[in-house]
Parts: structure tokens; sequence; C-alpha cells
């Protein structure tokens, strides 16, 4: 039975989500700002370089503990919705009770064998590499207690996750900042303690939320993480172990060819890019389109609707940062204008890759992992291909141009397997320069909708 049965239920429950976690993640980004603040404003910019080469060491090694979660949620969410809560569990536990042991072994590896891998450095960065391997152990809680909330669209409780780490985050700078000073592991610490805060205080209404796991068994299959992985999943578990290594692997890069202080500019560029990316409202759809598939007619006008207006709506973000961005580093970040140049060009991959977001949370649903696989090692060879030529030639503006052209590769390679293919969706463009009818339908219910606000929160 379909999860959802009215005309109107999509939208609703869209909007209900993307309500919630939009205020918040605008809440949560007004207090990262202060973060930032005291961040950039007491790390000189080869010191921002080294902790960002920190980062993408951990998140290399985090995301090899994460390989294949995305197949993984979204046949625990197909589940749920299929009324499959047994299987929804033992998938639940198989995959996460995996993570954590990988996660254990991954801190005791870098926590004791620090100086061993970086015989070359100082006891300074060995230091900073211990403090970073804690946060092997609150990722695992962390993305437990968020996969647990988001399979029942708790995306209130959700929302409000990012904005208590961000706050618990805010009063340990703000205690290093006046009673001692800020550096690396005092950042690093910073991080951990919101992590942990936010996991701790959201995992008893993740556990109350879960109640139909309470002594449901085992679905009667043995192992449906390996046959999962076996069929459909292989292909998301291979493609993204090579999505994330050539992507983490960028700021060793720059800082070979260039040097650690252009780390720190072209982190800030992209930072600043990767976040008006996440003010997109695409949040809550890898859990709710799995619900319900079985209206092709109905998914198709989602999809086609989706697309166009994900893509409006990123050019009036897009064209918004150009105006604010500036004027707000050249006020509170002067030191970092060197990265302005590089943000303008790459605006430009904002608008695409947004449509490129949309079109894969649509192909995992309907389980393409076989195209998105075959399609990651074309991006990665793109990546690499422009990393090779356009970071020597060019510097940061290779690596700036180098989002164009990955962003714009993807959307082309799935609009092409999408009309030889025929996935589930169809990307026609009549239909995303066309405003009809429909469309103007849409916002008024849209317009209903956000009138209604205090009604439409109160319920799911």
């Amino acid at each position: 039975m379909s999860a959802y049965s009215s005309k109107t239920s999509f939208l609703r429950t869209y909007l209900y989500g993307e309500t919630h976690l939009g205020f918040w993640s605008s809440v949560a980004k007004g207090i990262g700002l202060f973060n930032t603040f005291f961040i950039i404003s007491s790390m000189t910019l080869y010191q921002y370089g080294v902790f960002q080469l920190l980062l993408a060491t951990y998140g290399f090694l985090s995301d090899i503990t994460s390989l294949g979660g995305g197949v993984v949620n979204n046949d625990i969410a197909r589940a749920v919705g299929e009324k499959k809560e047994r299987e929804a569990r033992q998938l639940f536990v198989e995959f996460y009770g995996l993570r954590f042991v990988v996660n254990l072994l991954l801190f005791c590896s870098v926590f004791f064998g620090a100086a061993l891998f970086f015989p070359m450095y100082g006891e300074e960065f060995v230091g900073e590499v211990r403090v970073i391997a804690f946060m092997f152990l609150v990722d695992i809680l962390s993305v437990s207690v968020k996969t647990l909330l988001s399979i029942r669209l708790s995306f209130k409780t959700i929302a409000i996750r990012g904005t208590i780490s961000k706050v618990a985050q805010f009063f340990i700078l703000v205690y290093f900042f006046f009673f001692l000073h800020i550096g690396i592991n005092e950042v690093i610490i910073s991080m951990i303690v919101g992590s942990l805060a936010t996991s701790l205080l959201l995992l008893s209404p993740a556990v109350r939320g879960n109640r139909a796991w309470f002594g449901v068994g085992w679905a009667g299959k043995r192992f449906m993480l390996l046959e999962l992985f076996s069929t459909h999943g292989k292909w998301e578990l291979v493609g993204q172990l090579f999505a994330r290594v050539s992507g983490r692997f960028q700021p060793w890069l720059i800082k070979v060819f260039i040097s650690t202080e252009a780390v720190a500019v072209f982190s800030v560029a992209q930072t600043i890019i990767n976040h008006i990316r996440d003010l997109l409202p695409v949040r809550t759809l890898p859990v709710l389109i799995p619900l319900d598939l079985s209206d092709r007619e109905r998914i198709q006008k989602i999809f086609s609707r989706g697309v166009k207006y994900l893509l409006f709506l990123s050019v009036a973000l897009s064209l918004g940062a150009l105006v604010t961005i500036p004027i707000i580093i050249t006020l509170f970040f002067n030191q970092y204008t060197e990265a302005l140049p590089y943000f303008y060009l790459m605006l430009l991959s904002i608008p695409i890759s947004a449509v490129g977001v949309f079109i894969s949370i649509f192909f995992v649903s309907f389980r393409k992992q076989k195209f998105l696989f075959i399609q990651e090692i074309f991006k990665n060879a793109v990546m690499i291909i422009s990393f090779i030529f356009l970071l020597p030639l060019l510097g940061l503006w290779g690596m700036a141009l180098e989002r164009i052209i990955t962003s714009s590769a993807m959307v082309i390679s799935s609009y092409y397997y999408m009309h030889k293919v025929k996935p589930g969706v169809r990307l026609f463009w009549r239909d995303i320069i066309r405003f009809d009818r429909e469309d103007l339908e849409f916002f008024a219910n849209l317009a209903r909708r956000v009138g209604a606000k205090f009604g439409l929160l109160k319920s799911q």
C-alpha cells in the first residue's frame, strides 16, 4: 500500500520536512558564522590550511566506513514503507553494527599509530592527529541517530540536530577564545563536543520513534547486507569508493602543486559554494521518494517539476550570493578576499549540480546503482584528468573550473541515460522552460500551505 494516499500528501510532507530543515539549517548557519569568525580570525592561513588537510584525511577514512550507506538507507526506507519492519531492523543492525566495529578499529589505529604514520612531522602535529581520532567514535553514534530519525520522517527533530551541534561548538569556542586560545586542537575538540552533545540529546527520541522494532526478530534471512551488496548495492559500494578517494585528495594535491596557504584559500571558496548548495530543499527527498514509487505518472510529474523549480531556485540563490558574499568577506574576513575570484567562477556550478543531485536521488530510488557506478567512474576520470592538466597549468583556477566541468559531465550523462534506457523517469527540457496552469496551481497550493504554516507544522 502506498505511503501517501492523497494528491497533496507528498507536497504536505515535503513542505513539513523542508520547512523545519530549512529554518533550523538557517539558524545553524547563523551560529556557524560566529563559529567561523572565531576559527578564521584566530588562525593563520597556514594553520587553516593544515586544519583542512587534517579534515580531508579524516574525511577519507570516515568515507570508507560509510561506503554503501546510501543504498542501505534507501532499502531500509523502502522496507519501512512496505511495512517490512523485520527487514528494516535487520539491515540497520547489520550495517551500523559493522560500521561501529570499523570505526573502533580506525580510532585505535590512528590514536595509537599517529607517531608511526607521521614520523616526519613534529609532536604538535601528531597530537592533533590523535585528537581528531576521537571523531571516529562520535561519528558512528551521530549517523546512527540521524538514520533512526530520518526513516520515521522525524524531520523536525533532525532539523534541530545541526543547531544543537553548532550551539555546543559555539560555547566551547567562546571559552577557548576568551580564556585560552584557539588552535587546531581546540577547533577539533569543539567539533567533537558539538556532535556528541547532539547525538546524546536526540538518542532518546530516535529510539522512541522506532518502537515498531521493539521485540521484532530477524527477517528470516541470513546476512541481508551481504545479499544487498552482492546485487544492486555493489555498484554504489565501488562507485562511492572511487568518488570519495579523488575528492578527498584534492587538498593534498593543492598543497603539493601550490602551497598550504592555497589550500586555505580554495577551501574557503569551496566551503561557501557548499553552504549555498546546502540551502537547496532536497534533504527530505531521499526518504520520501522511495516510499511511493508505484504511481509512475505522479513520480514523473514530481521529477519534472522538481528539476524545474530547483534549477530556478539555484539560479536565484547564486545571484543573491554574488551580491552578499563579497560584502561579508570584505567586512569580516578581509584576509580571505583572495578566495573571491574562485568563488565567482564556481557559482556557475550550483545550478548544474542542483539538477544532478536531484536526478541522482531518483536513480537511487529506482535502484539504478549500476548506472550510478559507471557514472562515478566517468566522473572520477574527468576529475583526475582535470587535476593532472588544469592544476599544474592554471593553479586554483583549474580547480574552480573542474567543478563546472564535472557537474556538467554528470548532468549530460544522466540525460543521455534517461532517454536511452528509460529508468522510470525522463527529463524533457521543454518542461523545464515552460510554465503552465499546473505550475500556477502548484504555487497557489504552496502559498496556502506556507500561509497555514502553524497548522502544517503540527501534523505530518
